[in-house]
């Protein structure tokens, strides 16, 4: 701690704005009384010596825009992250994925993983299922504390529409069984195989719809977006609702408010915040039994099944047309607010105190 400002300075290196993960993060740092700065620019460019720096995507500092290549800004990254070490600044990292997404198991990525878990002086986890995956992958120090905290719920998130509201908007029947498949459409995120497990599902006696919703950024596919109709009978091609773009904060919850449930598909990866958006706002989630996704879902009342088993996810789904739906929003929002993010940042602020 500085002798100039006695209240701790945390640095979360990342854009507050838009992000509601590191926005409540920061928050909850605050209500403890840490001071916090945020944004990549206070990491690699400013004078501001911080007690704390709380990492959570490594890639970030090297995958996005920037001078030079890949290499070279991995190298600066974990240079700078060195720097901040030698003057005793101490690092948490918090673990969202085994490997990032849009480059997996690259060799650069492995090492500046590996280099931050070196690095590490609190390790984060979601689940406990993460720390077993992480011991195989990138081992930190045996001294360092490994703290176990659930990601926290999305009570912050607008929401004051109701589905009658949300379903006139989207200009969704009333009387349908709506799934949502929400958030960047990525490779790992399964779009066409939840879109082959739809056009597989019996009828209930309503109308089924699968709402599409997010950025298309599956890399190499973008012109495969509009073959998608052509992957179900035409009698269920008005069923399918593409809104692929940006969806805007304040808009989230009319996608959320006007599906019966969520649909993950994801054939890989260690954590969803979609599982927590959905339960948060009272949805039943139908989810592969992946990482932690699986446990969250668990925590609930969902439908999960085996990752990457096509007919699994077909009959969850059709699991979910019958489900009681009460149910599983009143036993996912009973879970998700005890999972606070104030609770998040206690535990992890346990861990550091830890090391004296």
């Amino acid at each position: 701690m500085r002798e100039d400002n006695p209240k701790p300075l945390i640095l979360i290196p990342y854009r507050q704005l838009g992000n509601i993960l590191v926005r409540e993060v920061g928050r909850a740092y605050q209500r403890q009384g840490y001071v916090v700065y945020f944004g990549p620019e206070n990491f690699f460019e400013s004078d501001i010596q911080p007690d704390i720096i709380h990492l959570h995507w490594p890639e970030m500092f090297y995958r996005n825009d920037g001078d030079g290549t890949a290499q070279e800004r991995a190298d600066l990254f974990l240079a700078r992250l060195k720097e901040f070490k030698a003057l005793g600044v101490r690092v948490i990292w918090t673990i969202h994925n085994l490997f990032p997404h849009d480059s997996y198991d690259s060799e650069l990525d492995v090492h500046v993983y590996r280099e931050v878990a070196a690095l590490a002086d609190v390790v984060v986890h979601h689940c406990a299922r993460s720390r077993e995956l992480i011991a195989e992958q990138y081992p930190p120090r045996p001294d360092v504390p490994q703290v176990i905290a659930p990601m926290g719920n999305y009570l912050g998130q607008r929401n004051h529409s109701d589905q009658i509201e949300s379903r006139r908007r989207l200009d969704l029947p009333e009387d349908a069984f709506v799934f949502l498949l929400f958030g960047a459409l990525k490779g790992y995120k399964g779009l066409f195989n939840v879109v082959d497990a739809f056009r597989r599902l019996k009828s209930s006696g309503r109308p089924i719809y699968l709402v599409v919703a997010g950025n298309a950024s599956l890399s190499g596919w973008r012109g495969r977006f509009l073959d998608l109709r052509n992957r179900i009978p035409r009698r269920w091609q008005g069923r399918l609702r593409l809104h692929l773009g940006h969806v805007p904060a304040d808009d989230v919850q009319y996608f959320v408010n006007a599906c019966d449930a969520m649909i993950l598909g994801h054939v890989r990866g260690l954590n969803s915040s979609l599982a927590l958006l959905g339960m948060t706002f009272g949805k039943l989630i139908v989810g592969p039994d992946l990482g932690c996704i699986g446990w969250v879902l668990q925590e609930g009342r969902n439908v999960s099944f085996p990752v990457g088993d096509q007919s699994a996810m077909t009959e969850a789904m059709q699991r979910a047309l019958d489900f009681d739906l009460e149910s599983a929003a009143a036993a996912n929002i009973a879970i998700t607010q005890k999972w606070t993010w104030d609770h998040h940042a206690e535990q992890i602020l346990a861990g550091l105190k830890r090391l004296g």
